[in-house]
């Protein structure tokens, strides 16, 4: 009798083989909480609304995009057009090319072509370093 008991506690309960069938991402829809999504909320919001920027000169833009091309520095850009009474979010890239009045920047997600007269204004951004000198 002994031994039936000892064989029944080491013995494992699979719930995969008990008929339990997960519901992945479902459950944890739950734990989001309310403060946490309201954030989110409100930086989407902020991120869609970005504030006008001096407008720029066409030497002055030419001049960034141009130290953008030859030395591969990050950039802003601001275009000098409104939707729903907002500025379209700043494309941030690296100038790769230009043809014309066309300038191609790689950003992290896609290659993006901007006319040289929409261009309202651009800042070079600060490298980080990624290194600690001795």
């Amino acid at each position: 009798m002994e031994k039936v008991q000892s064989e029944e506690k080491n013995k494992r309960i699979s719930p995969f083989k008990e008929g339990y069938q997960d519901r992945k991402m479902a459950k944890w829809q739950g734990f989001i909480l309310s403060d946490h999504s309201d954030l989110i909320h409100q930086e989407k919001e902020q991120q869609i609304k970005p504030i006008a920027k001096e407008k720029q000169s066409l030497s002055v833009i030419s001049d960034y995009l141009h130290r953008s091309f030859a030395y591969g520095h990050q950039l802003t850009v601001q275009l000098d057009f409104i939707v729903d009474g907002f500025y379209e979010p700043d494309i941030i890239g690296v100038v790769t090319g230009f043809d014309n009045q066309l300038i191609y920047i790689q950003s992290n997600e896609e290659s993006v072509v901007i006319d040289l007269s929409l261009i309202r204004h651009v800042k070079i951004l600060p490298s980080s370093r990624w290194f600690t000198p001795d």
